[in-house]
């Protein structure tokens, strides 16, 4: 099994841009909550605004033999501890919440 050997790449602006893609929104309201699978493109529009904050709790459920994939961008969050591509995805600041390495 070569997953571990996987390399992401970013997808070019021009062509999100271009109509190739179906781009699906959601008008979201202050306390609503999106969740998606981890392997999913996805994004948000910047926030211009001085006043209002966007804030984001972001959580990682992976599992069992999960091993970190390499990307050419910098990664979210954007810490991973000890974590090298190709390592399980255990470390201290990722604990095993249930289950077995």
């Amino acid at each position: 099994n070569n997953n571990f050997n996987r390399v992401y790449r970013d997808v070019p602006v021009q062509e999100i841009d271009s109509g190739k893609y179906e781009i699906l929104s959601w008008g979201c309201q202050p306390g609503d909550a999106v969740a998606f699978h981890g392997k999913m493109l996805h994004g948000a529009a910047g926030n211009s605004s001085e006043t209002d904050h966007r804030r984001v709790l972001s959580v990682r459920w992976t599992g069992e033999g999960t091993v970190l994939a390499s990307r050419p961008w910098k990664v979210s969050p954007p810490f991973l501890g000890s974590l090298k591509p190709g390592d399980v995805f255990h470390d201290d600041i990722f604990p095993l919440v249930y289950g077995n390495i």
